[in-house]
């Protein structure tokens, strides 16, 4: 089956902006190939907790996130049809805070 990565604008822009010799882009890039080889294998994000934000700009049928290293996150989607899949990433977040905020869950205290 041919599988495709796409990038939300947000996210390409991210993503481009990191130097070549950057860590994180590193990371990210051994993640892109794990989820083109195996799009499922991270979590799903229940429907009722799904950002509108996400639904106005994207028909949206499902929403994972991948847990990266020190509390980071990466929000993608999956559209398939018979003869393709497509991976579009939505957002990357650098730490769990600002995740949480995206999410509209309530931090401690």
């Amino acid at each position: 089956m041919n599988v495709a990565i796409l990038m939300s604008k947000s996210f390409a822009k991210f993503f481009n902006a990191l130097p070549k010799t950057d860590p994180l882009r590193y990371e990210l890039t051994g993640v892109l190939l794990e989820i083109k080889n195996d799009p499922m294998n991270n979590i799903r994000i229940e429907k009722n907790k799904w950002p509108k934000t996400y639904e106005r700009e994207i028909r949206l049928t499902n929403l994972l996130k991948c847990n990266l290293s020190k509390s980071r996150r990466l929000v993608y989607t999956i559209f398939t049809s018979p003869s393709k899949t497509e991976i579009v990433l939505l957002e990357f977040f650098p730490n769990h805070k600002k995740y949480d905020k995206r999410f509209g869950y309530k931090g401690k205290g």
